[in-house]
This record gives structure tokens, C-alpha cells and sequence, in this order.
């Protein structure tokens, strides 16, 4: 069987329920891959409300519109924080689904370098409009006929998807694309449920694209998100119904939790590798180790 360390690995971030952090899971991871460990990643928003694309953006000095950039630079000012100019950018994920309509589009139409070895492929608000002008196949194979058509899998070591909270042809694409995926989850009551939701989209999308699928979608696993280094004797007990869940049983699962920072709701721009955080440094560089050993696996 080919190992997916041959070329770039593309892995979805993926749950069927929101709020389990997925977004800041993969900007973390991505960061941290592409300052600390040098690798070449691209991220890909897919979901809808764009939250890595405004987090990385506000990180890197960029904004999706004229007026957005306007709206932004005037808060600052009023703040007191910057007169930096923000740089708008053309790149969009709106325009990969219309590829097959307009032809060809070129690298900086979808993809912006935010530094030398990170880059995105921004989301777009209100891209569900999209769906309504554009025929679902053509949104499920979109990133794949990019990425393949680009090559993109030779220029990047990693491909990180954020994908919307939903079962969509957004979700189905970023299926199509991958060699794996990551499912984020908190430990709360519904987990279960929601990752129970997305190992039969998963099948389904695998079953019903089958001749897409060389070999099956390796999951990674469930990885706990936002968990406290003293958490209530509840929530231990919880976490540990959830593992043993007869449901979950046989579902691969993270040693390392991706651990609870009080910065990420009071900054946007923040990132753990960027921070003078050493205890969530050396979480995450963990939790980055884990994730290395069983994409490569």
C-alpha cells in the first residue's frame, strides 16, 4: 500500500458539530509546522464563516476586501495601535469552484504566501451563495482537480482543509482531496453523536466516490480540544465515557489533547508558537509530534 509521506499529505480538520475548536487547531498546528519544523503548508478554508482566513489575516497584514481593510485600519487608528496600511487580497477559494466555468485560473487567483513557508487559500463569506450557481460536482471536485492540476502536492509537505460544521458539498470536496483526516472534539455530552454523524458521512462520501479513492481515508483520530490541566473530577469521568464509548471503541484516538489557553477568545491574530506560553509550547509541540507520527505512519 502507498504511504501518503510519498508527497505532501492532505488532511481534513473535520466535525459534524461546531465549537470543538477545529479552526485553532489547525492554525496552531500549521503554524507551528511552518516556523518551528520548516515545512512548506498551505491551509484551505472551506467553512463558510472564514475564521482561519480573518485569524491568519490579522496575523499576516491582509484583508479580503477594500472595505474590510478600510474598517479595520479606522478601528486601529481609533485604538491607537497602528497606522499600517492592510494589503487586500485577490486570492479566494470562490474562485477554484468556478474553475471548470471560467478555465485555468492562475496560482495568486486561489493561493496567497503569507510568508516564506506558510500559505492559505482564503475562504469567502456567504460562499453557500456559491451553491446555488454552481452545479455540487463541481464543488466536490474542485480542490482535488486544484490541487492535483497545480501539483500542489510537490510544492507542500502539508495541506490543511477547514471544513464547515456540516454535511455539504464543501464537506464532500474536502473529503475528495484528502489522504486523511482529524476529527476535534471537546468532551462534552453530544461528541459522541457528532462523531458518530461523521464516520458515516465519511463512508458515505467514500462509497459514493469510489473510483476517487485509491486507497481508503486514514483517520487519524479524535483529539480532545480546549482540555484544562485540572479539569473537575466531571469532566474526567466524561472524557473517559466518551473513550470507552462502545460506539467510539475502535475509533483511533490522541494520546495529547490540544490544551485550554485563555488567549485564543481575547486575540484572533494570537498563536501559541508566537507567545512567551512555554507550558502550551510544549503541549503543542507534543501533540505536533503525535500528529507527525500517525500522518506518516
Amino acid at each position: 500500500m502507498e504511504n501518503i509521506v510519498d508527497m505532501g499529505k492532505v488532511v481534513s480538520f473535520v466535525n459534524m458539530k461546531g465549537g470543538v475548536s477545529k479552526t485553532t487547531l489547525l492554525k496552531e498546528l500549521a503554524v507551528y509546522a511552518s516556523t518551528i519544523d520548516k515545512k512548506k503548508v498551505l491551509v484551505i478554508d472551506v467553512d463558510p464563516q472564514m475564521n482561519l482566513t480573518q485569524s491568519l489575516f490579522l496575523k499576516y497584514g491582509y484583508a479580503a476586501t477594500e472595505e474590510v481593510a478600510e474598517e479595520i485600519e479606522r478601528a486601529n487608528r481609533s485604538d491607537k495601535k497602528t497606522n499600517s496600511k492592510l494589503i487586500v487580497s485577490r486570492a479566494s477559494i470562490a474562485n477554484i469552484y468556478k474553475q471548470t466555468k471560467t478555465g485555468d485560473i492562475l496560482y495568486g487567483d486561489a493561493i496567497l504566501d503569507l510568508d516564506d513557508n506558510l500559505s492559505i487559500i482564503p475562504g469567502e463569506l456567504g460562499i453557500n451563495f456559491l451553491q446555488r450557481n454552481t452545479d455540487s460536482k463541481t464543488i466536490e471536485i474542485g480542490i482535488e482537480k486544484f490541487i492535483r492540476t497545480k501539483n500542489l502536492k510537490e510544492k507542500f509537505d502539508y495541506i490543511f482543509i477547514d471544513c464547515p460544521p456540516t454535511y455539504s458539498s464543501y464537506v464532500t470536496g474536502a473529503l475528495i482531496a484528502s489522504d486523511a483526516y482529524i476529527i476535534p472534539i471537546r468532551t462534552e455530552f453530544y461528541s459522541i453523536l457528532g462523531v458518530n454523524m461523521l464516520l458515516s458521512v465519511v463512508q458515505a462520501v467514500q462509497e459514493e466516490d469510489d473510483l476517487r479513492f485509491k486507497y481508503p481515508l486514514k483517520n487519524l483520530g479524535i483529539v480532545f480540544t480546549a482540555e484544562k490541566t485540572h479539569e473537575t473530577t466531571g469532566k474526567i469521568n466524561l472524557k473517559d465515557d466518551i473513550l470507552n464509548s462502545e460506539k467510539l471503541v475502535n475509533v483511533p484516538k490522541f494520546n495529547n489533547a490540544f490544551k485550554y489557553n485563555s488567549e485564543f477568545p481575547k486575540n484572533l491574530a494570537y498563536t501559541i508558537t508566537d507567545s512567551n506560553a512555554n507550558n502550551s509550547k510544549h503541549d503543542l509541540n507534543e501533540l505536533y509530534k503525535e500528529f507527525i507520527e500517525k500522518v506518516e505512519k
